[in-house]
């Protein structure tokens, strides 16, 4: 798995002694390119750990610092923010959900991340992540990882 860092200047360092509890998913506002612009600009003042479009994975920030992708600070120094490259009227594609669930997969085994998988929409009121459907990426984390799959919320 190929990441590739973007970074971001939008995040604290640390969480403030807080532990991963699991993931915030979310879908972009356009592609992968124009979120890369968004994270980078100072103005803007938001973020996510990751960044996914099709097999491409771009990271903003580092997933043992906060970033501003939830919409609610407890959350988000609790979790990993990924943005997933859909938007409304166009679905994620199928190598955007494999690519999504190996990286989940992949934070996990390395990050100590808890197997709680949230939609941003669960957080506060937006689309996000709209038409995802975060069952099946849970599903495949499984079958990656072996055990439980994420908790779905």
């Amino acid at each position: 798995m190929n990441i590739t860092w973007v970074g971001s200047p939008n995040f604290t360092n640390t969480r403030q002694g807080k532990g991963k509890l699991g993931f915030i998913c979310h879908w972009m506002a356009g592609n992968l390119a124009s979120t890369d612009a968004v994270f980078q600009n100072r103005s803007r003042n938001t973020s996510a750990h990751f960044g996914i479009e099709n097999e491409v994975i771009h990271q903003y920030v580092d997933v043992n610092n906060t970033a501003y992708h939830a919409g609610n600070w407890d959350v988000n120094l609790t979790t990993v923010g990924i943005e997933h490259s859909a938007q409304p009227g166009r679905d994620a594609s199928d190598a955007t959900y494999e690519t999504s669930a190996q990286l989940i997969a992949k934070v996990i085994r390395e990050n100590s991340v808890g197997n709680n998988l949230r939609k941003h929409s669960a957080i506060v009121a937006t689309q996000c992540p709209g038409t995802m459907d975060l069952n099946r990426i849970a599903n495949r984390v499984n079958e990656i990882i072996g055990g439980s799959a994420p908790v779905v919320t």
